[in-house]
């Protein structure tokens, strides 16, 4: 779902889906990853930190970004991607269970035996 190459990649990708994480978790992610001597992937001032190769020179460049609200819309991505015959309901539903079960707060996410339950998987004809 999220084709990154590196971790910072799919970090990116998934901010573009669904915002970017809340401060406190920017500032859990920045101390665990100073305690494993890792650089981060954000600034102390939370504005992640995306890598990109410069297409001219080939160097991976650093942007300090400031993610704050979703670029993309998760429904709009699966409706472009069904197929034909696809119900729309169907694709209406997968879109619910994907955006609880990847919200970025994991106080907030679905746990497993609620997506089990989901409508998605239950209500099956």
């Amino acid at each position: 779902m999220f084709p990154g190459r590196t971790n910072n990649e799919m970090l990116k990708l998934m901010m573009e889906v669904k915002g970017r994480m809340n401060n406190r978790m920017v500032r859990s992610h920045i101390r665990a990853y100073e305690n494993m001597n890792l650089e981060p992937h954000f600034e102390p001032d939370c504005r992640f930190r995306q890598y990109e190769t410069d297409s001219v020179t080939g160097k991976v460049v650093l942007r300090l970004v400031n993610i704050t609200q979703p670029s993309r819309d998760l429904a709009g991505v699966l409706r472009s991607s069904k197929a034909g015959a696809d119900d729309v309901k169907l694709v209406q539903g997968l879109t619910d269970l994907l955006e609880r079960g990847l919200n970025v707060d994991p106080t907030k996410r679905l746990t497993v035996v609620e997506a089990l339950k989901h409508p998605f998987f239950v209500n099956k004809d």
